[in-house]
């Protein structure tokens, strides 16, 4: 099993309820459980996947 959380918060708007809300479930030791297995991540999906390519310069 992983768990993980963010070191800042959801959102880069100071005024944003999301600007700490990943340091407030991090004091009070709630971490995220992440999916490890295909089935797992497929279920935890929240988008279609993004591929990033690397363009070779000639």
């Amino acid at each position: 099993m992983a768990q993980a959380i963010l070191t800042y918060g959801q959102s880069t708007n100071p005024a944003s309820p999301q600007a700490n809300d990943q340091m407030r479930e991090f004091s009070a030791k709630r971490w995220h459980t992440l999916p490890f297995h295909r089935d797992d991540v497929m279920k935890a999906r929240v988008g279609e996947p993004l591929r990033l390519v690397r363009l070779v310069r000639p």
